[in-house]
């Protein structure tokens, strides 16, 4: 892959997470839960977000070694 099509690649998945992860905190604060249990429920999302990136690049792998 390209230098190029790897940093459009990147860029998109950083530029996913980060509205993802604004708009469940601005949803959070909007619901009234407590400051704890927001840190753990981003922690979560961003976790199953890195799990889903790790997916997308095991595919791109399989698919470029076939």
């Amino acid at each position: 892959m390209s230098l190029i099509k790897r940093l459009a690649y990147h860029l998109a998945w950083f530029a996913l997470v980060v509205i993802l992860v604004y708009n469940a905190l601005i949803q959070m604060i909007a619901s009234g839960l407590s400051e704890p249990v927001r840190i753990v429920l981003i922690g979560i999302l961003v976790a199953v977000l890195a799990a889903l990136r790790e997916l997308a690049d095991m595919a791109l792998r399989m698919g470029r070694y076939r």
